[in-house]
């Protein structure tokens, strides 16, 4: 007998559970329904404001152009110029770095020991990741 009161109480227990879950997302629903999402109006403004990033028209020397191959003459014109140096302005560094040897070119080109690379991660102390170090 209690064993049978048990199962009916789990199950009304779950019906009630399951009404308020019900509840709730009905009334999330309509809030959203009502009140819309608050990020949505964002997004609208945001693909709306798209349209203003339109060029109606060309000017060159004050006269507006008309014909596209003559639009695209002078854009093509505008930025060939904007980064054409007649004289360059760099500096050359010829000469201003001594060369290396051979023989630190060849240390410099060597692979790392272990012993160096543990040597280096211990020389970290609190500087370093936290986290086991994994041997390779």
């Amino acid at each position: 007998m209690v064993r049978i009161e048990k199962l009916e109480v789990k199950k009304e227990f779950s019906l009630v559970h399951s009404s308020i879950d019900i509840y709730w997302c009905q009334r999330a629903k309509q809030h959203w329904i009502i009140d819309g999402d608050h990020k949505t109006n964002f997004f609208h403004q945001a693909t709306n404001r798209r349209k203003f990033n339109v060029i109606h028209k060309i000017k060159v020397d004050d006269e507006p152009l008309v014909h596209v191959a003559v639009e695209k003459n002078a854009i093509a014109h505008f930025y060939g110029n904007l980064y054409h140096e007649d004289p360059p302005s760099r500096p050359f560094l010829d000469g201003a770095f001594a060369s290396i040897s051979h023989d630190d070119a060849r240390d410099l080109e060597k692979d790392f020991t272990e012993n160096e690379v543990q040597n280096a991660i211990t020389d970290l102390r609190n500087e370093k990741a936290r986290g086991q170090m994994v041997s390779i």
